[in-house]
């Protein structure tokens, strides 16, 4: 879809259920039909709608992820691993900052 909409469309949907299962945030098992697809790159700072820049998210974690457009919260990032799976890394406020990965997620299969 890119930027054609902002809203994700149902086979966009369906392949961000396939790859998240559940809500995408570490150690949260919230189904994937009670979660919001939020884009990492914001659409109004010009984040396409596309599979590489969604992450299932159920509501109280999408206010945790979602960025502050006035930059005065220090929030949870998210990013796509080489492997095409979401990655969380804490605000700088946490010690031992540490990206990680919700256990939930299906394992990655390389290859033939």
């Amino acid at each position: 879809m890119g930027r054609a909409s902002r809203l994700v469309t149902p086979s966009i949907r369906k392949a961000l259920t396939l790859r998240d299962r559940c809500c995408a945030f570490p150690n949260c098992g919230t189904p994937a039909v009670l979660c919001d697809a939020h884009h990492i790159v914001p659409w109004f700072n010009g984040g396409p709608t596309a599979l590489s820049n969604l992450v299932l998210l159920c509501p109280h974690h999408h206010g945790l992820v979602e960025p502050d457009k006035n930059f005065r919260r220090d929030q949870w990032q998210v990013a796509i691993d080489a492997d095409g799976r979401p990655v969380f890394t804490p605000p700088g406020r946490y010690p031992g900052r540490a990206t990680a990965r919700n256990s939930n997620a299906p394992p990655v299969i390389h290859g033939p």
